[in-house]
């Protein structure tokens, strides 16, 4: 006696997709292919996942550590101006890049302050990973404006006229 299968109802069911998720909002030319590629909240969520999972890249005995978002960008074809753009447009992209911002600035000092990478052009970028050390230099600046401003100030100083004596000759 041969068995049949019941059909399971549920294998045929497909993931519903929102049609605004299918919906493109914008075109780009991959630069690494030549291609033109749309984009839509399905691809900008998929290279949300991707960005965030790159960041997390620390393999520095490889040279695969994640130290620039520029490399990401360029992986994967895209101007930073394209990037940006998109990211004003979808919040998901915008938070994965700030996370990976976050973990980028976090990996850069923890670098610079085991020796690994050179301190001096770590930090002189650093402003652009983490918001706090860039609020932080901000804030030395303008101290340092504040001192300079009072170090230039004109400054008079009165010297009083001494009186004359037969000590002190006339002039």
């Amino acid at each position: 006696m041969v068995l049949k299968k019941k059909k399971d109802p549920n294998t045929n069911i497909k993931p519903e997709v929102d049609p605004k998720d299918v919906v493109v909002w914008d075109e780009y030319t991959n630069l690494n292919d030549g291609m033109r590629h749309p984009m839509n909240n399905m691809i900008a969520d998929k290279m949300a996942r991707d960005l965030i999972a790159w960041s997390k890249n620390d393999d520095y005995e490889n040279d695969k550590e994640a130290l620039n978002i520029y490399d990401f960008l360029c992986d994967h074809g895209i101007l930073l101006t394209t990037f940006y753009k998109w990211i004003e447009k979808h919040e998901g992209l915008r938070e994965a890049n700030r996370y990976a911002l976050n973990k980028i600035a976090a990996r850069r000092e923890r670098g610079a302050t085991k020796k690994r990478y050179d301190a001096s052009s770590v930090y002189r970028m650093q402003g652009h990973y983490d918001p706090e050390y860039k609020k932080q230099m901000e804030w030395q600046a303008k101290l340092r404006a504040q001192e300079n401003k009072e170090a230039n100030e004109q400054k008079i100083v009165v010297i009083e006229r001494y009186p004359e004596t037969d000590k002190v000759p006339k002039k």
